[in-house]
């Protein structure tokens, strides 16, 4: 298992947590939001533990933008 995270700090914690009910530590690499930087680390999971089977997109406290229309001004539709 591996994970990609914008918080450094909690994902530390969270691999030290996993290490002790597992015995194993998962892969985990820091990844400041952006498209490249998240790719970079992706790449770097995939050469680590091999070809991706799952990829699971997480971001329930994603505070970077604020919850308005702004998808409407950009040409997409419906409701986010």
């Amino acid at each position: 298992m591996g994970f990609v995270d914008i918080a450094e700090e909690a994902s530390r914690a969270l691999v030290a947590e996993i290490q002790k009910e597992t015995g194993t530590a998962p892969l985990s690499w820091p990844a400041p939001p952006g498209y490249c930087r998240a790719q970079a680390a992706i790449e770097k999971i995939r050469i680590g533990l091999g070809d991706i089977g799952v990829l699971i997109n997480n971001a329930e406290n994603d505070e970077r933008h604020k919850l308005d229309q702004s998808h409407l001004r950009n040409g997409m539709s419906g409701s986010r």
